[in-house]
């Protein structure tokens, strides 16, 4: 779910995890799969069967299971995310 109030647009929170081998976002409060596009650099890994969301510097974002932290970028679908937990950077930026 998308807050559109201003003109960026934030994510309300989500969790992650791998489903059809792909990283998947889940909105915490609907349960609705959100697709997204991540900030250049971004990668997805399983580690012992778990999936973790991972910056370009090598730092774990989110695990599975983890809330998101916040999230920000352009609405529509894909969601273009542009910021993560306030470090901006992305194709929606």
């Amino acid at each position: 779910m998308l807050n559109a109030t201003r003109a960026d647009a934030l994510l309300e929170p989500a969790t992650i995890g791998i489903e059809d081998r792909s990283l998947k976002v889940v909105a915490s409060a609907s349960g609705t799969t959100l697709a997204v596009e991540w900030p250049r650099g971004f990668s997805a890994r399983t580690v012992a069967g778990l999936a973790e969301l991972v910056a370009p510097d090598g730092a774990i974002v989110a695990r599975e299971g983890e809330l998101l932290p916040i999230i920000g970028g352009s609405g529509g679908r894909p969601f273009g995310v542009c910021s993560v937990n306030g470090t901006t950077d992305g194709p929606a930026c």
